[in-house]
């Protein structure tokens, strides 16, 4: 059998089925309520429509404190999520930004990965957008992927989809039909003093064998504006591009890796 009549992908020409480029910001997003305006005048052109995105808080009595009452519960703006879509009027992209409690970030979510030349592409063209808007300073980026592939076997042959020789698999990964692995490193970049970090996170469930990978690197302090034109930037999320590609082979058998084009 060919390694197509074991596995099926997401689309024709790759295992991904999404891409997330996140920004970590050092402050909160400011004056959310202004965004409505700053859509109808900058955006539309890109974006088909937005969501409101709610935080939550909560606030739990202390046992045996009578004068506290019961918990309540208080629905905040926190931001926004806008969706571009493609020429057959499906999702394309989502772009999201959030006042977390504890962080705040703004992401653009790949839903119709093409190429990397054209994510980065996109990428860059929504941030150009956004850059008048957005005053704050970048504290870290991450570059995150999820690939999947769908077992057309009732017992999926992981000896032909990953690889036995990996640096990372361990032996019983490949004993299970239902696995669930988290590996997480912090590193430096070679020749360089710039750390950063992986979290990698393998399922092979219910027949569903998900891959996803996360690099995230520490940023020297760049306002959000500088983004759109900074080499250094660029460089540290072209690193992390490649940096995906050398886990996927590390952990991908040959024959699927030639299967999503990875290799030749």
């Amino acid at each position: 059998m060919d390694i197509d009549d074991i596995i099926t992908l997401p689309n024709q020409n790759h295992g991904i089925k999404e891409c997330v480029l996140t920004f970590f910001l050092k402050f909160p997003i400011v004056d959310l309520d202004s965004f409505p305006i700053f859509f109808e005048n900058s955006l539309k052109s890109v974006f088909k429509k937005y969501d409101l995105l709610n935080t939550f808080s909560f606030t739990f009595p202390i046992q045996n404190n009578k004068d506290q009452g019961i918990k309540r519960e208080s629905d905040n703006l926190g931001g926004y999520k806008l969706f571009k879509l493609n020429d057959d009027k499906n999702t394309e992209i989502i772009c999201q930004f959030l006042n977390e409690r504890n962080r705040q970030f703004f992401a653009i979510h790949c839903i119709d990965y093409k190429t990397w030349k054209f994510f980065k592409s996109t990428a860059k063209q929504i941030i150009k957008e956004f850059e008048v808007w957005i005053d704050n300073e970048i504290v870290a980026l991450n570059l995150y992927y999820i690939d999947e592939f769908r077992s057309k076997e009732e017992i999926t042959s992981l000896d032909r989809i990953f690889n036995r020789e990996s640096d990372l698999l361990p032996s019983g990964f490949f004993k299970s039909q239902n696995t669930f692995l988290v590996f997480n490193t912090q590193r430096k970049k070679e020749n360089s003093s710039k750390e950063y970090f992986d979290k990698i996170e393998l399922k092979n469930q219910n027949k569903v064998l998900s891959i996803g990978h996360s690099t995230v690197i520490q940023s020297n302090g760049h306002k959000f504006n500088e983004i759109h034109g900074s080499d250094e930037i660029w460089k540290d999320i072209d690193w992390a591009h490649d940096n995906n590609k050398i886990f996927l082979k590390d952990v991908l058998s040959v024959e699927v890796q030639k299967h999503v084009g990875l290799i030749k």
